[in-house]
Parts: structure tokens; sequence; C-alpha cells
């Protein structure tokens, strides 16, 4: 890989991290570049420009990089809309233990034998569930559902 591509594909890798922390937009160009290129070109063009000695007029570094997992993270995001990291589930189950704060043992999430995804009231135990919340056929739709309930407080069920 030239240091050119790998500067111009690293760009649009870090773009494209920014734009899912709400930092950013990327450009269509930037998008269609990251979602043809393998995992492999991507952290070879990260580690790549990490080690190129170019620097800015003020001696500082040129090109910002990220971690390997930060770039696995953004190449499964891009091919599989039902790729949540873990930390989303959390955080989407603490929002509705702060939306309801009389529940039991707080909020889980629970997948079934058939592929039913659901977001449980947890029991005492936090083993069980006292109630369903809401049940969607997919991993995307339930966060869809989830997602809608906190901007508008509404039944889910």
């Amino acid at each position: 890989m030239e240091i050119a591509f790998a500067k111009l594909l690293n760009s649009a890798v870090i773009n494209c991290i920014l734009s899912i922390q709400g930092v950013s937009s990327p450009s269509e160009d930037h998008l269609k570049l990251v979602k043809s290129a393998s995992l492999s070109e991507m952290l070879h063009a990260s580690e790549m420009v990490e080690m190129y000695n170019e620097s800015a007029d003020d001696g500082g570094p040129i090109f910002v990089t990220t971690t390997e997992s930060a770039i696995a993270d953004l190449f499964l995001r891009l091919r599989s809309e039902n790729y949540f990291h873990p930390d989303e589930l959390v955080e989407a189950c603490q929002a509705f233990d702060d939306m309801n704060p009389d529940t039991l043992n707080g909020h889980g999430m629970m997948i079934d034998g058939y592929g039913n995804h659901s977001l449980i009231e947890l029991n005492h135990g936090g083993d069980g569930a006292v109630k369903t919340v809401a049940q969607a056929s997919s991993l995307q739709e339930l966060m869809d559902k989830l997602h809608a309930a906190l901007e508008h407080p509404i039944c889910l069920n």
C-alpha cells in the first residue's frame, strides 16, 4: 500500500469514527472508500500513517490515528445493521432505569431461542423478568423502539 492511499484511507476511517460519536458527518466519498476496504487494509493504513514521519508547521503530528478496536468496531458497524457495541446496550438499559426509578432491579436485555429481542424489567435477583417492556424480532428493531420511547415516552407494548 502506498503512503498516499494509506493517508486517504486513514482520514476516511477517522472521519467515519468521528461521525459515530456525532462530531462530524462523513462525505459520500469517505463512506464509499471505507466500505470498500477490508479490515486488514484499514488497520495497515492506520499503522502506516502512525509511523509516517511528517509534521505540521508547529512540529506536531499531522495525522490522527485511532485504536485497532475502534477500527474493528467501525468495520462491523458498516457491515451489519444489527451490530451494537455492548456499551450502547448498557446505556439503553440505564436510560430506562433513569426513566423508571421505581423498578425492582433495573432493566436488561434478553434474546430468546426464536431470535426475539426484549427489554425486560429485572426481578430482585436480576436473573429473571418481572415484565417485558418491549419486544422485537431484531436488535436493530428493538433499539429503534427504545430510542423512540426515550424521545417520546409512551407505552411500548
